[in-house]
């Protein structure tokens, strides 16, 4: 598993303000990571970040880290840094929308048949890293 830690500006700034993105809104953000949580605060260095993101990491794959910044995942560096760019690039658009003075979200049926096709997508790529790491130990 691959971890990217940044400090996106405007993720940063719905940390800071206690907020996470709505998870109805982007279609991008539903397929690419899912719900992004929340993590209390915990103060840098050492392993209490860690332990801060453990209760998380199991059903998130972006995080915002209170007051502090960003971390993403995924079985890649390459998808770990392409959500820390969807997260930071969704947060962008969620303020824009805010400063216009409405956020539409997407209907449920819209977010089920996302969210099935978030499950398709990593099945697939459940299936592809398998076969990588078979490949990788022969």
């Amino acid at each position: 598993m691959a971890v990217v830690h940044a400090h996106p500006p405007v993720a940063t700034g719905f940390a800071v303000a206690g907020e996470t993105l709505p998870a109805r809104v982007l279609p991008e953000l539903i397929v690419q990571m899912g719900d992004v949580a929340l993590v209390p605060f915990a103060r840098p260095g050492g392993h209490a970040i860690a332990d801060a993101l453990d209760p998380y990491v199991r059903n998130h794959d972006a995080f915002l880290l209170a007051n502090h910044g960003a971390v993403s995942v995924g079985p890649s560096l390459q998808l770990a840094h392409q959500r820390m760019e969807s997260l930071e690039h969704a947060a962008r658009i969620v303020l824009v929308a805010r400063l216009l003075g409405k956020v539409n979200e997407l209907t449920a049926e819209q977010v089920t048949a996302l969210v099935a096709a978030r499950a398709a997508k990593s099945d697939v790529q459940s299936r592809s890293t398998a076969r990588t790491s078979r490949r990788g130990k022969a």
